[in-house]
């Protein structure tokens, strides 16, 4: 999360903290033959989150979030109200220049994939569906289709700032990636994955 303050365009000042690791960690070899990622130890744990992120999503005085940390958990948690996930993208919805927008919206991707991984703990890994069939899923389907260019390049981005070194955070945001393309191809709406990865995963 200690990106979510850094301007989109400071593309190389991200790279360098997103690259980073654990100075303890060994990174494994990626030509390493029949190397299975999703078999590591590390990849059971999750990254040190040094910001606060989720008082981003909480009110206070002069400041009102688009959405607020008991809303977004409560939906987490129970899927209800079952409007939620639909009148989201409105409410967050990017404008340039908005200062507080794209760190909103960081915080709200960051945490429903925390309360994600938090929900497949326990062998929920071993089958799609725990993923596929989850509250957040619906929140990111909801944001890739009904954001505009501009807020759906914001939000991949968001997504793919957590493709990082070997832990939990990696291993569930690529599985989001992967069935978010899965579930855009089956509904014909794959060329708004298309062109908003296509600047960020050349």
């Amino acid at each position: 999360a200690e990106y979510m303050g850094i301007p989109p365009s400071c593309i190389q000042l991200r790279n360098v903290i997103l690259s980073a690791f654990p100075r303890h960690m060994r990174l494994p070899d990626p030509f390493t033959p029949n190397l299975k990622v999703d078999r590591l130890p590390e990849i059971e744990h999750p990254p040190l989150l040094m910001a606060k992120y989720a008082d981003v999503l909480r009110p206070r005085q002069g400041y009102t979030p688009a959405v607020t940390f008991d809303e977004l958990d409560g939906f987490l948690r129970t899927r209800q109200p079952a409007s939620f996930a639909q009148e989201l993208p409105a409410r967050v919805a990017l404008t340039p220049g908005r200062t507080k927008g794209p760190t909103l919206l960081n915080a709200l991707v960051l945490h429903a994939g925390v309360c994600g991984i938090a929900r497949l703990q326990g062998g929920g890994w071993e089958h799609g569906s725990g993923i596929a069939d989850s509250a957040a899923m619906d929140i990111y389907h909801e944001l890739v289709v009904q954001f505009d260019q501009h807020s759906r390049y914001m939000f991949l981005n968001a997504l793919v700032n957590h493709l990082r070194y070997p832990n939990s955070h990696t291993r569930y945001f690529s599985c989001v990636v992967l069935h978010l393309f899965y579930r855009a191809c089956q509904e014909s709406e794959v060329c708004l994955l298309e062109k908003g990865f296509h600047p960020l995963l050349p």
